[in-house]
């Protein structure tokens, strides 16, 4: 929902208060296209230095990103 989306935005924002910012990540697949797509829209970004580290570590790690801040 419109409201668990503003939620986990302050989450992001809030590691970035805290510094931890270079140290999100994530690793998913290419079928969640809906939620690569939101992902990148809060401020992640695709990494394929995290996907060659963490990627192997998932069967279906297809896509890796970190965050890097709001995009608007």
């Amino acid at each position: 929902t419109l409201a668990r989306t503003h939620e986990r935005r302050g989450d992001l924002e809030r590691a970035r208060e805290l510094g931890l910012r270079d140290q999100l990540f994530l690793v998913a697949n290419r079928k969640g296209a809906a939620a690569i797509h939101l992902y990148e829209k809060v401020g992640f970004v695709h990494d394929d230095d995290l996907l060659a580290r963490f990627g192997p570590q998932y069967q279906r790690a297809e896509v890796a990103m970190r965050f890097v801040g709001s995009t608007r």
